[in-house]
């Protein structure tokens, strides 16, 4: 917590909306529903954030320009809203002591049609990615597929050649300049 570059902003500072709990509210995410709380950055008008709110969310989607430009890019590709959620504020009260923190981990959704963050629980899946983190198991689930695709190409070498690509073919050459590298390296 007293590292340099950590970033310290009150929860009550980033006017939080309460998790509103329904029929319809499918997931927990590893956290009961009550305990999230969130706020929205509309990705056009994203100038009505108040000063917490943008700085965190500046931690997130990158500062200054590269704010702007996330966002834009966001809203260009048809995400007009990205929440970021947090625990609900009551929750952690009655949980932490004054003067007392707990680790949360957080996480980053992948892009697709939505974009959202969050710090209220600590699950990830090959769609997540942990922040500052790759979790073996995580790790080993995006690696299967790799696998898969040169076992795939292994069976029918004949077939891969006539699809190749120069693009793809370059790109080949290039993991295979990496490999013969890793093995000649003393540390394997």
């Amino acid at each position: 917590m007293e590292a340099e570059g950590t970033l310290k902003a009150r929860l009550l500072d980033l006017d939080l909306k309460v998790w509103e709990i329904t029929p319809k509210s499918r997931f927990s995410f590893g956290a009961p529903l009550e305990k999230i709380a969130y706020f929205e950055i509309e990705t056009a008008n994203y100038d009505v954030l108040n000063p917490t709110q943008r700085l965190v969310a500046e931690r997130i989607y990158g500062q200054g320009d590269d704010f702007k430009e996330n966002m834009a890019m966001l809203h260009e590709n048809g995400v007009t809203k990205t929440q970021m959620y947090f625990l609900n504020p009551e929750f952690v009260v009655k949980k932490v002591k004054e003067g007392q923190a707990f680790a949360q981990a957080c996480c980053l959704t992948g892009f697709g049609n939505r974009s959202l963050f969050s710090a209220y629980g600590s699950y990830s899946n090959d769609y997540n990615s942990v922040r500052g983190v790759l979790v073996p198991a995580v790790r080993e689930r995006h690696m299967m597929p790799l696998r898969d695709a040169y076992k795939t190409l292994l069976i029918d070498p004949t077939r891969a050649v006539e699809v190749i690509t120069p693009e793809i073919a370059s790109g080949m050459a290039g993991i295979l300049k990496t490999y013969e590298g890793r093995m000649q390296s003393p540390a394997c």
